[in-house]
């Protein structure tokens, strides 16, 4: 199947967009629009193969990028928001060091739409970055909390809005994805 017109044309833009820029924070904004596009061209169907032939790219860059990693049968993930097993959960994200499931995910955007809301679990109180915490890091991507438009935290774990809106389009994979460190080299 060929790689969506539209999705292609996106992804080139961005890393043209990534490989034209050093400067903070567009460097780090170029970065993630590419790491999307290219999950974007495998969501809606294309390999890792055909993506990274199509757009010039090494193979393991790409596979490591949009393949989906399956939890190990004898490591239970929890949920770093609420605490829940990925076995009680439809769907757990895996971000850098910390873990995300489908309802915290729903709690994040309750907690981002109010100013001043929260959202209590049995392990922590989700509420959104105030200005003394912006030097913290998005647990899932890595970004500062100034370089972001908005984050959520907890005492354990943050997930910045950009995160949130990318976990929205993985709830379509399977019951585990990684959103990883996003780079286009070695860490």
């Amino acid at each position: 199947m060929p790689l969506d017109a539209e999705l292609l044309h996106q992804a080139r833009t961005a890393k043209a967009r990534a490989e034209a820029t050093d400067a903070w924070p567009e460097s780090d904004l170029a970065r993630t629009e590419f790491i999307r596009a290219l999950r974007r061209l495998h969501l809606a169907g294309g390999s890792a193969h055909e993506i990274a032939d199509t757009l010039g790219l090494p193979h393991q860059l790409v596979n490591d990028i949009v393949t989906v990693q399956p939890a190990s049968s004898r490591e239970l993930l929890s949920c770093s928001f609420c605490g829940k097993k990925q076995n009680q959960i439809k769907k757990m994200i895996h971000g850098q060091s910390k873990h995300i499931c489908n309802e915290c995910i729903d709690r994040a955007h309750t907690v981002l739409s109010t100013v001043g809301a929260t959202a209590h679990t049995p392990i922590a109180t989700i509420r959104q970055v105030d200005d003394a915490e912006v030097a913290r890091r998005c647990s899932f991507c890595g970004k500062h909390g100034r370089r972001v438009e908005a984050m959520i935290s907890t005492d354990r774990a943050r997930i910045c809005r950009e995160c949130i809106e990318l976990c929205d389009e993985l709830m379509t994979e399977g019951p585990y994805y990684s959103l990883g460190k996003d780079h286009l080299g070695p860490a």
